[in-house]
């Protein structure tokens, strides 16, 4: 996963995934400069879920060491996040006056509001990160992310043809008629929240980062985080390909953890691919510990 994908995941400490596809970070938490190194001069985008400072307490070091350093200064750095969030406005505003004529690259902060969409130069394929809502912060939205590749894809009315039957109908009628175009998943992220009713979202996701922060309903009853249980259903309902469990709370050792899945496992069944994150560390499930 590490060619594709690099993070780091504890409640309360930290969270954030660098997916170098894209050149871009899922959440800002504590660390990201000393994991990254020389790679945070090549970040264009940040995407923020929320104002919590283990999602954003990265994002000082990673601004500054930026502009301090002797990388590129040509990339700039935009900074994505939900709109009204107080406690990003309060990092916006520090930042902005600590750097205030001192920066020397471009740098931005865009709000986003639930579906809104942002074009992913940097994919080699037309691509881009659609914003949806979750439930954690009280009182303002906070967000997932949803980055998402354009593909074609024959028409149902048209499948079972040959290929040259295609062809000549698309020679006939033109592309348009024969193939719809769809956003397909690549990554799906919903930082350390419940997410939405609609799994409509997750449908058929390459990856899925998820909140599963306790083992089961009854332990995350009065929270705002999921849970294994609700996660690996979720992920089972959605024909999830690669899940990865996320933000789990440190009261667990990792037998447990390694329990817990095995048990949501036998009732909702597994994925192709499925690992987590033990104290930051990414661990895989081996078919054996089915």
């Amino acid at each position: 996963m590490e060619d594709v994908l690099t993070g780091y995941s504890k409640a309360l400490y930290a969270s954030w995934f660098y997916y170098k596809p894209a050149r871009l970070l899922l959440d800002a938490g504590e660390g990201i400069v000393q994991a990254l190194g020389k790679r945070i001069f090549g970040i264009r985008k940040v995407f923020i879920s929320h104002g919590h400072e283990d999602h954003i307490a990265g994002l000082p070091s990673l601004v500054n060491l930026r502009n301090l350093s002797m990388g590129d200064r040509e990339v700039p750095l935009r900074i994505y996040h939900p709109q009204a969030d107080p406690f990003v406005g309060f990092l916006q505003e520090y930042l902005d006056k600590k750097q205030r004529d001192r920066l020397r690259y471009n740098m931005e902060w865009i709000a986003l509001s639930p579906g809104d969409t942002v074009e992913i130069e940097t994919a080699r394929r037309s691509t881009r990160a659609l914003a949806f809502p979750v439930h954690h912060t009280r009182g303002w939205q906070s967000l997932g992310y949803r980055l998402e590749e354009r593909r074609q894809r024959l028409k149902a009315e048209f499948a079972g043809l040959e290929t040259h039957q295609v062809r000549d109908l698309v020679r006939e009628h033109g592309r348009e008629s024969v193939v719809d175009v769809v956003w397909h998943p690549l990554v799906v992220y919903t930082g350390d929240a419940r997410p939405p009713e609609d799994i409509e979202v997750f449908h058929q996701a390459d990856l899925l980062l998820i909140d599963a922060t306790f083992r089961n309903s009854e332990e995350a009853a009065g929270s705002r985080h999921g849970h294994i249980d609700s996660s690996m259903a979720l992920a089972a309902r959605a024909q999830v390909k690669h899940l990865v469990l996320m933000h789990l709370s440190e009261r667990y050792t990792l037998r447990d953890i390694r329990k817990a899945i095995r048990a949501a496992g036998s009732t909702y069944g597994y994925p192709p691919q499925l690992g987590f994150f033990f104290e930051g560390r990414y661990c895989e499930m081996e078919r054996k510990e089915e």
